[in-house]
């Protein structure tokens, strides 16, 4: 049983390790200008923050797609989004926070559009979550998983 015990700790102690290992963040500034696309490409996984902000100019709508990397590779290839499923579609006229849910470790994009005829600068960063909570939480049931069958093994040794 100890061999188990040991082996199902490490196991734990590895995923509740790799919870806090994410992809470095992004902090990029895109200028978008008439109906025209920018955006940038990078690897996340988990819960992800994207920040948005314009620069120089107050108030200036502008729409935000995150994509998976296969939606990304089409809207260049066909240079449109209508044959893509974003993960998230939003407008703005400011700034823009959210916190999305990545389903894998993959590329992902970000793609920053206007509709208006001006040109301005967006800032635009990108962030893991710490803790990834899909490694932590089954980390922390197999730690203590481990942990109650210690004491268990340790009280029927103690009654005998």
């Amino acid at each position: 049983m100890m061999r188990w015990s040991k082996l199902i700790l490490v196991i734990g102690l590895v995923l509740m390790a790799g919870s806090t290992l994410v992809f470095p963040p992004v902090v990029s500034t895109i200028e978008i200008s008439s109906r025209s696309y920018q955006g940038i490409l990078f690897k996340g996984t988990g819960t992800t923050s994207i920040h948005t902000e314009i620069i120089g100019l107050d108030i200036m709508e502008y729409s935000v797609f995150v994509l998976n990397k296969d939606d990304l590779i089409t809207s260049i290839r066909e240079g449109s989004l209508d044959n893509t499923t974003p993960i998230f579609r939003g407008n703005t006229s400011s700034t823009l926070s959210l916190l999305i849910e990545l389903p894998e470790p993959n590329l992902y994009g970000v793609l920053l559009m206007t509709d208006t005829n001006d040109t301005a600068e967006v800032r635009l960063s990108i962030t893991s979550v710490i803790p990834q909570w899909p490694l932590l939480l089954p980390g922390m049931l197999l730690v203590a998983f481990v942990i109650v069958g210690i004491l268990f093994e340790k009280l029927i040794k103690s009654r005998k």
